[in-house]
């Protein structure tokens, strides 16, 4: 019996790696979530993709689905070292192995039927499928993964997938899998980082159990400032509670991206994944709010921009805002101060020039003020209004006009020929330029700067 355990693998093999990691101390039950993924498991063939930044609690959702099963489960946490496919089968073959869902008689029979490569890995998902019970498969950091020949073979594999298998991918980046055929079946959940961020009562939730207690007037900038980001809601907490009663509340005032906790963690988990350029480009691309592509390649200066963009997009390092807004583009607020805070102070001045020009030059003056204060400059001389009559067209004047009567956005584009989408991308612009949020904002400041 010894003999054989060790005919069993020739790859020395690391047993966590097969195993599910441990749930944090204190969590949240995400029930909404869990009952959504816990019932669509009840059916196999189904196709679960995580995918988010480090830290917004994928591993924890899958360890908790993986728990509350009634039937057999493997789990592979997946490294860097996982992309020689010899380690890659051995490990998926251990992982299999481990989860008692093979009889005796096939489990001597995958001790020296595999080969370590990709056919191996088709013929593990091909054993599976012999085996004809139902089975969850779970594969972790996926991202960890450039190998081309294991990506093919899973791409096969999840293509194919046997009707009597779940399987769950985690990956902090976009991987290239056949996810519109499961969308078009019905077979796959699709979670992403608007799906897993903690909202807001999660948040106040958490805070309760680990026994923090903001002042009630901080407590919304906190939340807006953490943004559901699970690993630095954990670790605001793990500070809070290393300072004094006194500390607290200069703590919470100052909150911000830079605290050495979670710049530690955005330090390890997301800027040292960047390669070099990108990470310069991505800490330029933090000093404004916003950004978008005109203004993205200004600031880079490179002109490599647009691959540099698609890189941040499929990293989930950057966020799209709303549609008609000038600068779509932003980070999460930590990882925004955290990045802004590695520019030195002079480039980041210049780096304000640069978006004040032009967003002056597209008529949004507001926004060119701000940054021309973040530059250390006075307003320009001329006065608001003179400037915005000047920058705001004829069309955006007449709009305003007819908000200023009270009219809906289907009575004003009847009256201007235009249609109601047109109107609203006509407000998107008037509300940037004027520096307001809503209709009745831009109707008082139109009035108060004269334009109306």
């Amino acid at each position: 019996m010894i003999e054989e355990q060790k005919e069993e693998y020739t790859i020395p093999l690391l047993s966590a790696k097969t195993h599910q990691p441990p749930l944090p101390e204190h969590y949240i039950h995400r029930q909404s979530l869990e009952s959504m993924v816990s019932e669509a498991l009840h059916e196999s063939g189904r196709l679960i993709y995580l995918s988010a930044p480090p830290g917004y609690g994928k591993t924890t959702l899958l360890s908790l689905l993986k728990s509350g099963l009634d039937y057999p489960s493997a789990w592979l946490s997946l490294d860097p070292f996982d992309n020689d496919p010899d380690y890659f089968t051995a490990y998926l073959q251990r992982a299999i192995l481990n989860s008692r869902f093979l009889p005796d008689g096939k489990r001597n029979e995958t001790k020296q039927r595999f080969s370590n490569n990709s056919v191996g890995i088709l013929s593990l998902f091909g054993l599976i499928e012999e085996v004809g019970s139902p089975f969850f498969l779970v594969l972790d950091n996926l991202q960890e993964i450039e190998n081309r020949e294991i990506l093919s073979a899973l791409r096969r594999c999840i293509e194919y997938l046997p009707q009597n298998c779940s399987l769950a991918v985690a990956s902090s980046e976009d991987v290239i899998l056949p996810l519109s055929q499961f969308r078009n079946s019905g077979r796959l959940i699709e979670l992403r980082q608007e799906d897993l961020r903690a909202s807001e009562e999660e948040t106040l939730e958490f805070f309760s159990i680990e026994g923090i207690h903001l002042p009630d007037h901080f407590t919304p900038s906190i939340v807006k400032k953490l943004e559901g980001w699970w690993t630095c809601i954990t670790l605001f907490g793990v500070t809070w509670h290393q300072k004094t009663a006194d500390e607290r509340e200069e703590f919470v005032k100052h909150f911000r991206g830079t605290e050495r906790f979670i710049a530690d963690f955005l330090l390890e988990n997301v800027y040292d994944g960047l390669s070099e350029e990108c990470a310069h480009s991505a800490t330029l691309l933090a000093v404004p709010n916003f950004f978008n592509e005109e203004l993205g390649e200004i600031i880079t200066d490179s002109e490599q921009f647009p691959r540099i963009l698609e890189q941040l997009q499929r990293l989930h390092l950057i966020t799209v805002r709303k549609k008609g807004l000038v600068a779509k583009y932003r980070y999460h607020p930590l990882l925004r101060d955290y990045l802004r805070h590695r520019v030195p102070s002079e480039r980041r001045r210049e780096i304000h020039l640069s978006a004040s020009q032009w967003y002056e030059r597209k008529g949004f003056l507001q926004l060119a003020d701000h940054h021309r204060r973040c530059a250390g400059i006075e307003s320009a001389p001329k006065a608001a209004a003179e400037i915005l009559n000047h920058c705001l067209s004829r069309r955006e004047t007449d709009l305003l006009q007819a908000l200023n009567e009270g009219l809906l956005n289907d009575e004003i584009g009847e009256r201007l020929f235009i249609s109601t989408g047109t109107v609203k991308w006509h407000l998107h612009n008037i509300y940037e330029k004027l520096g307001v949020r809503c209709r009745t904002e831009a109707v008082r400041k139109a009035r108060e700067l004269g334009i109306i």
